[in-house]
């Protein structure tokens, strides 16, 4: 049967699929009170009337509605009966985002400039030690003439303090090259000669320099590697022997002011520790990578946070200023990367705040790990033009700590992970009154009710719901529907910002729809679990916005048509009050007669009881079965006029029976259904079926 839609209005619902709200539910029922009867051996009293037509349900905000037919159905519908929303989703990612990150940032071993001093001594002072005296005399006395020279071997132990190197005080290298150069401009050559650098501040020798032979006129330069040496500036040459082959018996200029040159130089140096001046400039350059520790197996490649605030701490232990430039390459802001700078004091700290809002994050960059990583290339400097010396360890570093706080994603894309999220639990209740069915009812089984789920979804996300919906019945008894999942439509990439719907109706055939209903239900409790990415594939492309949802909606179609074996509905009435006059007692009533004239359009068998019900709360019944012919089915399956069960019932009362009905203070009215085949058979029922019943008393006196 198709029925129209209505949107319901659950506080204005009274009745549920229950046949005997059709019998009372909106009756009159008329007590008469104030009314002379004229007393001749019989009295007649007109108990009341009930009357009521299934076109009644079809009022405006009712649930009942009506087909091209005139078929009676329910159509109930509940909007977002469960949701997931961005925010559960987002919870979980700003968790993992809102991290501490700490990084050292170690200055390492320090490159020095180049260094060179020179040092000449004339050759005098190398003649005032000559250990032959008649050489000595020699030449102190041909100065400046020519003479042919004669060979010597002088053991001079002469010491030279060379110049002290400006860029550091002591040093423990990594590498260098220490170069001495012997420059000979005097008058004759020299042979085996060896210089030995020694530092006076250990005392210690630092290297050895052997020349077999200089030429005069002519400069030879020996090496030395540093590797592992520590040396100070405080430098000598050590020079024990001077030996020459003297001029070969050729006349040469005697001139004891030519000069013989030391020329020291530090070349390629590298500092691991000690006492140096640190140069203005670029100190050290890293590039830092960091990892969001997600843990759900998340794969962020890409975010844009509306808010985002990073604290930071550097401390520093370098014993100059210091200034770190950080670019985050990968992080935009006005399409441009991020590049912050910050200043450090000597040996220091420096703390603040650093705005992210309005960043977009990728995550996906780095070929090795291309998901939640991004980077920050760091240059640590020296700011200024002027060196100082301090002391220096190539340990010495600038720690980096930071974390991301108050993040506000408001656009994340990647793989999500494999997971469960909790459906928001959610009540119905149905504003059904049900309190007139008694608990003995037997179950109510429609035919063929469906119930119609649509879900609206605007999260990129591949999503499988697993719900259920627990029914609570009006007499304590529950059911489960228990339906199968449902894989959720989701838009695409392209798509975002879009909702993509996903529709799926539940039946007899798929669920257990039936049993949930048959149990007069009050309301219904959804909950339930959406699987996401339920096919685990990490290279899914999922995305998520601030805005996406997801809202399911319910829609019940009830056609009326059902069956029920034994369907009870209690209500009461004003309770009789016969107030006899003129001397009548109960004792005196000779007959009493109980008429029930009904029209009854409704196709299904129904009797009657009759309780009375004392101030006490005690029932007890007074007709018992009374049994209402049921209407007629065509052939089309409809009650037609002519199929309308019309006639009278004339029950015998006792005086007991009578004088039960006057001593109550309510009667109680109690109706039973059965659909036919002993209830087996189902029915529908139609907007033109009603009921009519008209109840009188007749009471015959002895006197």
């Amino acid at each position: 049967m198709q029925t129209m839609i209505k949107p319901a209005h659950l506080g204005r619902l009274t009745g549920f699929l229950m046949l005997a709200a059709l019998l009372f539910t909106g009756c009159y029922k008329d007590k008469f009170t104030d009314i002379e009867v004229p007393y001749r051996g019989t009295l007649a009293l007109p108990v009341g009337t009930v009357s009521f037509s299934l076109s009644d349900l079809l009022a405006e905000d009712s649930l009942f509605t009506a087909d091209a037919q005139g078929g009676v159905g329910i159509v109930y519908r509940q909007d977002n009966f469960f949701s997931l929303s961005a925010s559960d989703l987002l919870h979980d990612l700003t968790e993992g985002l809102q991290e501490n990150f700490i990084k050292d940032i170690t200055v390492g071993f320090l490159s020095m400039n180049d260094m060179a001093e020179t040092l000449s001594l004339p050759f005098s002072q190398y003649v005032d030690k000559f250990n032959d005296p008649a050489l000595r005399a020699f030449l102190q006395q041909k100065d400046g003439s020519m003479q042919p020279i004669p060979a010597f071997q002088e053991n001079i132990q002469d010491e030279i303090e060379l110049p002290p190197l400006a860029d550091f005080t002591y040093a423990e290298l990594e590498s260098g090259l220490l170069r001495l150069t012997i420059q000979n401009s005097l008058f004759v050559d020299l042979q085996d000669f060896s210089a030995e650098l020694v530092d006076n501040a250990s005392g210690q020798t630092v290297g050895v320099f052997e020349y077999a032979y200089i030429a005069k006129g002519t400069a030879e330069t020996q090496e030395l590697d540093l590797q592992g040496k520590t040396i100070s500036n405080d430098l000598k040459v050590r020079v024990s022997d001077l030996n020459s082959p003297g001029s070969g018996g050729t006349p040469v200029l005697i001139d004891l002011d030519a000069p013989l040159a030391y020329g020291l130089e530090l070349k390629n140096v590298v500092v691991r520790s000690g006492q140096v001046a640190i140069q203005p400039g670029l100190l050290a350059a890293d590039a830092l990578a960091f990892d969001f520790p997600l843990q759900n197996d998340e794969r962020l490649a890409g975010l844009y946070m509306n808010g985002a605030k990073v604290n930071y701490t550097l401390d520093s232990d370098i014993g100059v200023p210091v200034k770190l430039k950080a670019v985050f390459p990968h992080i935009f802001k006005n399409g441009q990367p991020v590049v912050q700078e910050i200043n450090v004091q000597p040996n220091g700290q420096s703390s603040g705040s650093l705005d992210f809002s309005n960043t977009t994050w990728k995550l996906d960059q780095q070929a090795t790990q291309p998901f939640n990583r991004f980077e920050v290339a760091v240059e640590l400097s020296v700011p200024g033009t002027a060196a100082n010396q301090v002391v220096f360890s190539s340990d010495d570093k600038v720690t980096f700590r930071f974390s991301l706080n108050d993040v506000q994603v408001a656009e994340a894309t990647g793989y999500f992970g494999f997971r469960e999220e909790q459906l928001e639990e959610n009540e119905i209740d149905l504003g059904f009154d049900l309190s007139k069915f008694g608990s003995e009812s037997s179950p109510l089984y429609f035919s063929d009710p469906k119930m119609k789920i649509i879900v609206d979804n605007s999260f990129g996300i591949p999503l499988r719901a697993d719900f259920n919906v627990k029914a609570t019945g009006s007499n304590g008894g529950s059911a489960l529907l228990n339906p199968l999942p449902v894989n959720i439509k989701q838009p695409s990439l392209a798509e975002m910002g879009q909702v993509a719907t996903t529709g799926f109706v539940l039946n007899k055939f798929n669920s257990n729809i039936v049993d949930l209903l048959s149990i007069y239900p009050t309301s219904l409790l959804f909950n339930g679990t959406a699987t996401i990415n339920p096919d685990n594939d990490p290279q899914a492309l999922n995305f998520i916005t601030a805005e996406s949802a997801l809202t399911a909606s319910l829609e019940f179609d009830l056609p009326f048509r059902f069956q029920v074996q034994d369907l009870v509905y209690r209500d009461t009435g004003e309770a009789l009050n016969l107030d006899l006059e003129a001397g009548l007692t109960l004792e005196d009533i000779q007959k009493a007669d109980l008429k029930i004239h009904y029209e009854n359009g409704l196709p299904l068998a129904t009797t009657a009881r009759i309780l009375a019900l004392d101030a006490n709360g005690g029932e007890t019944v007074v007709v018992e079965n009374a049994t209402i012919e049921p209407a007629m089915l065509g052939a089309n399956g409809k009650v037609s006029p002519d199929g309308i069960a019309a006639g009278e019932l004339l029950l015998s009362l006792s005086r007991e029976q009578v004088g039960q009905l006057d001593r109550a203070v309510k009667n109680i009215y109690e109706i039973r259904f059965q659909t036919g085949g002993n209830g087996q058979a189902p029915i529908n029922l139609y907007t033109d079926y009603n009921i009519d019943l008209k109840v009188g008393l007749s009471l015959t006196f002895d006197k």
